[in-house]
């Protein structure tokens, strides 16, 4: 750990990385195509320093466990759930329940993992 690091600022910085994936997300639902990838590339990268940030901030032991385990599991499953939604784009017959549902599940996650990493930093 540098000596201008704190063991909190793991878990800001998962928080940050949580709400430029959930910004993105939102961005990629209303680009119009030939931007979307750009988009989809900035949640991609966000999505990784979600997951970067959570594993240091479970080392630093800084935030609450069982909420950067949430983070961990929603952004992987939002940017999984997109490829997989993205893949059935040409089966028009394909009804994605699964999909659909672990995308709301990780939105979700990732939302509350902001909020709940904010509220373990102001109790401190």
């Amino acid at each position: 750990m540098t000596p201008d690091r704190t063991p909190r600022s793991s878990a800001r910085d998962t928080r940050t990385a949580a709400i430029v994936a959930l910004v993105s997300f939102v961005a990629y639902l209303s680009v119009p195509g030939a931007i979307r990838l750009v988009v989809f590339a900035v949640l991609l990268v966000a999505s990784v320093g979600v997951v970067a940030f959570a594993v240091r901030a479970l080392r630093e032991q800084s935030g609450s466990t069982a909420v950067l385990w949430v983070a961990l599991a929603s952004a992987v499953g939002m940017v999984g759930s997109i490829l997989y939604l993205n893949s059935l784009s040409d089966e028009p017959t394909a009804i994605p329940l699964v999909g659909v549902l672990v995308l709301l599940a990780s939105i979700n996650g990732l939302f509350a993992t902001c909020l709940l990493l904010r509220r373990s930093r102001l109790s401190r």
